[in-house]
Order: structure tokens, then C-alpha cells, then sequence
């Protein structure tokens, strides 16, 4: 379920089931402006599937948008020793509203 703030000026859409992805940014009745797709192929992994690197898992669930990458950008790394992920957990470990109210959300 998808994350909406909207005022006169701006709708934000964010997908919280991944990382919080903004998926729309756009005044109100206008167009996208992000590109942002509802493809269908490839498959996005899941806990059962895989392709084989955590990048290529990355990049087929990437549909367009703008992630938030945490804690690291690009190629997957040691970090304090610990492996870290394509892009980092943070941009597709499911965010959550903690707080929310007429004019903001907060999300972790």
C-alpha cells in the first residue's frame, strides 16, 4: 500500500515495500515527474529467488523512481566487516509510517 502526501502544490507517492521508493512526484493532475514504470518483467526476487548477485536482484525490482540508498551507493562492500548489499538494505527493507498527521508522515 502506497504512501501519499498531497497538498495544492505537490503529490509524493512512496512505496513503503521497498525501502520507501518515492514513485511519483508531480503537482496535482499533472503528469509523473519521475520516470517510473509498472513493468512486469524480470521478475523481482523475493526471499525464494535470486538471481544470483545481490545487483541483479537489485535491478530486477527497480521499476524507475528515486531510493534512498543506505548505507552505501553503488557496488556491493564490506562495511565495518559486515557485507553489504547492492545500493544497501535501506533501499528495499520495508519502511513504515511511525507518525502521521493532516500535514506529514513519518517514516522509518
Amino acid at each position: 500500500m502506497s504512501v501519499v502526501l498531497e497538498n495544492d502544490h505537490v503529490t509524493l507517492v512512496m512505496d513503503p515495500a521497498r525501502g520507501g521508493e518515492i514513485t511519483q512526484f508531480a503537482r496535482p493532475g499533472e503528469a509523473n515527474g519521475l520516470a517510473h514504470y509498472a513493468w512486469t518483467s524480470p521478475s523481482p526476487p523475493d526471499q525464494n529467488i535470486s538471481y544470483g548477485s545481490t545487483e541483479l536482484d537489485w535491478l530486477a525490482g527497480y521499476r524507475g523512481g528515486w531510493q534512498g540508498l543506505f548505507p552505501n551507493a553503488g557496488a556491493e562492500c564490506l562495511i565495518d566487516g559486515v557485507p553489504v548489499a547492492f545500493h544497501g538494505e535501506g533501499s528495499v527493507a520495508r519502511a513504515r509510517v511511525v507518525e502521521q498527521t493532516a500535514d506529514r508522515k513519518s517514516v522509518v
